[in-house]
């Protein structure tokens, strides 16, 4: 909530209340082959890159800035290196009292039994 609170200060108060009223905001999505999917998304259901994405610039962002800004980030994500993705807690297993996480972190079953109140 904070975040559309902050990115609405420079509306005018006219802005701001035909915003508050309307209560609905177009949101584009990129299409599987790259075309534009416009939805009309609440207010409260905007998540923070939601609202970087249409609201800016003084006031709500039309659909074609929308769309040229998920291009454009979509063409740099395309030629940065994929990320290494860690699941930590996909890996464990029993060694005698000790439940071992990820290979290398360790935690006596009688810990987890008396936070769990067994």
């Amino acid at each position: 909530m904070t975040q559309r609170i902050i990115r609405t200060k420079k509306f005018s108060d006219g802005e701001q209340s035909a915003l508050a009223e309307r209560g609905k905001v177009d949101c584009v999505y990129l299409s599987d082959d790259g075309s534009q999917i416009v939805k009309s998304v609440s207010l409260s259901d905007l998540t923070s890159a939601q609202v970087y994405q249409t609201i800016g610039d003084g006031g709500i962002r039309s659909v074609d800035q929308q769309y040229k800004m998920l291009v454009a980030r979509n063409k740099v994500r395309a030629k940065l290196p994929p990320k290494k993705g860690y699941r930590m807690t996909s890996n464990i297993r029993r060694d005698g009292d000790v439940l071992v996480i990820a290979g290398k972190h360790g935690v006596t079953v009688d810990l987890v039994k008396k936070i769990l109140g067994i």
